[in-house]
């Protein structure tokens, strides 16, 4: 998919973009990627409401304020503070990600099983891991938005879940992605990528909350690559706090007799934006998005769906319901 290319107004994400892109570390293919993320970001700029996927949604807000990426994990949050958002009767494994970057004290990895890999990004491209290489900013497309563009420049961290041909994990992985508030509104660039092999299976739940009520920007990018007759579940939950922006896409790619069920539940944000993009690239492939929002106030939540069936003999279902209290919003396109 290719952005018509309006452009908007100059922003201050330029400017960070450009100087994490220059000086972050990495293989030299990374700071590709980035550089590549930095230039389509220039091209596009952040989207307005004169492109068409746009016209329900103002992001004019996110442009003019100043959001400042952190550093590193906020060492002071505790895992006290992570308890009304753990779910009840949980047992599988939890990674937490503190403004962005991954926190070990926070977070419990699951038991070694053979072929199912769970860990955080950052460590996947410390290590060298190819299959990052080879899969990373490979289905979410710099052309796709300006905001892909930009996580594209940011990628540092996120999750890293790889399953090889015939594994099943033993468990649902639990992603919590947490706003701590700082000196100044935060932004944070999340970018997962799930990759699950032939005839692998998974659960992963994505899940972003706040700390506080300061504004910030979340900008989160999740690629997911399901092999031949391989099924995962995915489901994201978006309750971060009323002055939160949050922009997300998750962008899967589904190969031949796979199966991918989206689940996508929003409440909170001041502005949601949640674009779900399916490529089916072989035949039998069957897919379920669900998705329900309750929202009040002044908030606006915006899905924007697309299945491509790229090949014949596939389906895809869309349910999709929403509660709107006060003068909220809720947008639904697909």
């Amino acid at each position: 998919m290719t952005a018509i290319k309006i452009k908007s107004e100059p922003t201050p994400h330029l400017a960070a973009a450009e100087a994490f892109a220059s000086s972050a570390p990495g293989p030299e293919w990374l700071r590709t990627l980035r550089r590549n993320g930095v230039t389509h970001f220039t091209e596009l700029g952040l989207p307005t409401t004169k492109l068409e996927d746009w016209i329900y949604c103002n992001v004019a807000p996110i442009a003019k304020l100043a959001f400042k990426p952190a550093a590193s994990a906020d060492t002071s949050v505790t895992a006290q503070q992570l308890t009304p958002f753990a779910f009840p009767g949980w047992t599988g494994s939890r990674l937490v990600f503190v403004n962005g970057h991954f926190s070990p004290a926070l977070s419990t990895l699951p038991a070694p099983q053979k072929g199912v890999t769970i860990t955080n990004l950052a460590a996947a491209l410390a290590s060298g891991d190819p299959l990052v290489q080879a899969q990373l900013a490979h289905h979410a497309s710099v052309d796709a938005s300006g905001f892909s563009a930009l996580n594209t420049a940011f990628i540092a961290d996120g999750a890293f879940i790889a399953l090889a041909p015939n594994a099943v994990a033993a468990e649902p992985v639990h992603l919590l992605f947490v706003s701590a508030p700082g000196d100044a509104a935060n932004t944070a660039q999340p970018r997962n990528l799930i990759v699950a092999g032939a005839n692998s299976s998974a659960k992963v739940v994505e899940h972003y909350v706040s700390l506080g009520g300061a504004a910030h920007f979340t900008n989160a990018v999740t690629e997911v690559v399901v092999g031949e007759g391989a099924h995962i579940e995915h489901a994201k939950f978006q309750e971060e706090n009323l002055e939160a922006f949050h922009i997300a896409t998750v962008q899967a790619t589904l190969a031949r007799d796979s199966r991918f069920l989206s689940h996508s539940i929003s409440t909170g944000a001041r502005l949601a934006r949640h674009n779900i993009n399916l490529v089916m690239t072989g035949q039998g492939v069957d897919c379920v998005m669900n998705g329900l929002y309750a929202v009040g106030g002044k908030q606006l939540v915006d899905h924007h769906t697309v299945a491509d069936h790229a090949q014949p003999h596939c389906g895809s279902h869309e349910f999709y319901h929403g509660i709107l209290g006060g003068s909220s919003r809720g947008v639904f396109n697909g």
